[in-house]
């Protein structure tokens, strides 16, 4: 995939276990077809945050249907 930058909105935000959260995100179509368990992405906190370092979160799943991918991580 090439690297690009999209817009994306948080779908959900579940803690999974104590410190661990399942994020559900949803991208275009083109963006989440192309999406493979094991990627990774980076994630700006904002629209046009450039002067903060994005944060690399990696792909669980990808469900080009509904146009979302997910993503678990822990809080430390």
């Amino acid at each position: 995939m090439k690297k690009s930058i999209h817009e994306a909105e948080v779908l959900a935000n579940t803690e999974i276990a104590p410190g661990i959260f399942r994020m559900a995100v949803s991208a275009g179509e083109a963006v989440v077809s192309e999406a493979v368990p094991g990627q990774f992405l980076n994630i700006y906190p904002e629209p046009g945050g450039r002067l903060i370092l994005p944060r690399p979160f990696g792909i669980c799943g990808a469900d080009p249907a509904s146009r979302s991918m997910e993503i678990v991580y822990e809080v430390v």
